[in-house]
């Protein structure tokens, strides 16, 4: 994770980049209350101004509260917004100055304001693998050697080391 970077009630998962003044799930103001300010329903904000010690304070919603998940090794660029209760799937990009509204599908390239679908990374075949073999649960030292440059071959490689089982502990 870059410098910068604000993360909320999210989940991330593993080999994630995440780039800088990223922000994932920033809160939500309440825009159909009185007003957007936080004097509302925020207990600490204003506990110095004495009016405001007897104010009655709301609940927030629970729509304030959405989660953000972030799979697998994903990669957003700088500047990105990942709104309340978006799904970012194992694999996705997310290009630079993006803003997420709605749940990106795995091994997705997205990119604009809002995020739009640019292309998937892999063809349909190699994605469903990838999600199958989830080369991110293995140990580090199970990747060393593996031709990452090459992702059928690399599949393959991982397909051999899961019908393998784990290794034993030395």
């Amino acid at each position: 994770m870059n410098e910068n970077c604000f993360v909320a009630r999210a989940t991330i998962g593993a080999f994630c980049a995440i780039g800088a003044r990223t922000a994932i799930n920033p809160f939500n103001h309440p825009v159909s209350w009185l007003s957007i300010h936080e004097f509302q329903y925020h207990p600490r904000s204003f506990d110095w101004v004495p009016e405001y010690c007897d104010f009655e304070r709301l609940e927030r919603t629970p729509d304030m509260f959405r989660h953000v998940t972030i799979g697998n090794d994903v990669w957003t660029g700088h500047n990105v917004n990942i709104l309340p209760g978006v799904s970012v799937g194992d694999g996705a990009v997310i290009g630079a100055g993006s803003v997420v509204t709605k749940d990106v599908p795995p091994f997705a390239i997205v990119a604009g304001a809002p995020a739009q679908l640019r292309r998937m990374r892999f063809p349909e075949p190699t994605i469903e693998r990838l999600l199958r073999l989830k080369w991110w649960e293995l140990e580090l030292s199970e990747l060393s050697g593996l031709p990452f440059r090459d992702i059928d071959r690399c599949l393959d490689c991982i397909e051999e080391i899961r019908q393998r089982g784990p290794r034993e502990p030395a």
